[in-house]
């Protein structure tokens, strides 16, 4: 395209008001500009302009014009990423569509909002993040980077469900020939380059594109290297072809991803050390079929791992296999937090029935082994407690039997079990403990409770208790013991409360 002169015939088409035009009539320039899609007005279609403009001795002449299809770039990326779910795209840097692999039309003359990484942040070169895209509503893992001296962005986005069933997909899919030929290499397949290798003005900035894309999925920046979990893949020689920095840092392994690719199974575990080698599957011997399995460890300072161990066969070939790491040390904190929820008495935080009679149940047993295990079992209860929701409230109440708990279970020993039957109730299991000693202890408790009055809001209260006491061995089982124990403590609140009573054998009838 050129300046219309004096005296000459106007163009039919004139692009003087095309931006790119306008752009290159300036002094300052660029030397090359990439336009954002435009529509032909004599061929309608959309297209990026990548243009030059001419000048001779100090005067502006033109533009040199190579127009490119932001179909044909759009059926290039599809042909790369055919799944929907995925999403390829060509972008400037100030965020406007180029190119999508899907929903072209959709996305001309559009741009990504500015709080996208690489518009926020254009001093960065490259980078990953997850986001759920406004166009199409999936959330993905995007890598992106810049192309080389040129305004230009190259971002591939990884559907989130997709990108952990990848690894397996790829494993059972691909049709390595060699150790060479392994995930990284299936993965790094989907290079561009081959698809714009033209021997054309167009092929010079298509290319750099191509290379910044291949570099990208042959690292994995985006499947792997951010993986959320720890990865490591072993080839058929069981040399290290890949690890992420996160599956040495689960271990508690200083040493650097660079260091441990190309090493052994052997070095890698003489470096783990005895203990946490052990955690990871030996290399299988045969592999007649594909061995998965997964189970958790231990890993010390309260933290807890998954570890996944996964062989990589083809047509009963063994090509290698994947090591995966979780930490699963939140969601096994949650277990135990539901497991406590579930056996513990919310208001007292002493053990519920449940756990109380499992305690029960378990010393029983333990007596049937040995005759000789003996224990005792209590039920307590306290004195006048309706007197004292009554006059006070059910919150007063509830201070009281939180009070009565605390007693309890520091007056007893780490190995005893006290409970909350319900109500103002509560039980005492005492394993190995004599009946003489279950009644000293009982007594200190009834004792230390009398002489514990204490204030709620400004008013003082005193409580006592009443205590049954059975013994529990092998000839009498836990309901029973309970049965006995309930027995004894009737027996102390109808002859005064405030006491300890022990079951007795009732007395036969008189002949």
């Amino acid at each position: 395209s050129q300046v219309h002169q004096p005296g000459q015939a106007q163009p039919s088409v004139s692009i003087a008001d095309r931006e790119h035009f306008k752009v290159h009539a300036r002094a300052d320039a660029p030397l090359l500009f990439i336009s954002d899609p435009i529509k032909g007005r004599i061929s309608q279609q959309w297209t990026i302009q990548f243009t030059r403009g001419l000048w001779h001795d100090g005067q502006f002449q033109g533009v040199l014009v190579l127009a490119v299809s932001a179909e044909h770039l759009t059926t290039a990326l599809k042909a790369i990423f055919p799944d929907p779910t995925d999403a390829a795209s060509l972008l400037k840097n100030d965020g406007t569509y180029l190119a999508r692999s899907y929903y072209l039309t959709d996305i001309l003359g559009q741009k990504l909002p500015s709080s996208w990484p690489f518009i926020a942040h254009p001093e960065q070169t490259h980078g990953s993040f997850d986001i759920m895209a406004a166009i199409d509503e999936y959330e993905r893992f995007y890598s992106w980077r810049r192309v080389e001296n040129y305004p230009l962005v190259v971002m591939v986005g990884m559907g989130a469900e997709k990108a952990r069933a990848l690894i397996d997909e790829s494993i059972r899919a691909s049709h390595w020939q060699s150790g060479a030929g392994t995930v990284l290499l299936l993965l790094a397949g989907l290079s561009m380059s081959a698809l714009w290798a033209q021997r054309s003005a167009r092929a010079v900035v298509l290319q750099k594109v191509a290379e910044a894309l291949a570099v990208e999925t042959s690292r994995l920046n985006t499947v792997l290297e951010y993986f959320p979990d720890g990865l490591l893949i072993k080839d058929s020689s069981e040399h290290v072809i890949f690890v992420n920095a996160l599956w040495p840092r689960l271990l508690g392994l200083d040493t650097p991803p660079s260091v441990l690719q190309g090493m052994h199974d052997r070095q890698v575990r003489e470096l783990l050390g005895p203990e946490r080698a052990a955690w990871l599957p030996l290399p299988q011997l045969g592999h007649a079929v594909g061995l998965r399995s997964s189970y958790e460890v231990s890993a010390g300072q309260g933290r807890h791992l998954e570890v996944s161990h996964i062989e990589i066969l083809q047509d009963h070939q063994y090509f290698g296999a994947v090591w995966l790491l979780r930490d699963i040390t939140g969601r096994k904190q949650h277990e135990l937090e539901l497991t406590e929820l579930a056996s513990t008495d919310m208001l007292t935080g002493l053990p519920n029935r449940r756990s109380f009679m499992l305690g029960m149940k378990k010393l029983h047993e333990t007596a049937l082994l040995d005759k000789n295990i003996t224990g005792v079992a209590m039920m307590l209860d306290i004195d006048h407690f309706k007197r004292v929701n009554d006059t006070h409230g059910h919150a007063t109440g509830d201070v009281v039997l939180r009070h009565v708990a605390k007693l309890i279970k520091a007056s007893v020993r780490a190995t005893d079990i006290p409970g909350r039957y319900g109500g103002e109730e509560f039980w005492i299991l005492q394993p190995d403990t004599s009946i003489a000693d279950g009644m000293a202890t009982a007594q200190r408790i009834r004792q230390a409770m009398e002489a514990s009055c204490f204030e709620v809001d400004g008013q003082e209260i005193c409580v006592t208790i009443s205590i049954g006491v059975s013994p529990m061995n092998a000839d009498i089982s836990p309901d029973r013991a309970l049965q006995q124990a309930d027995l004894a403590l009737y027996e102390a609140k109808h002859t005064g409360r405030n006491r300890v009573c022990l079951w007795q054998e009732p007395e036969p009838p008189p002949a």
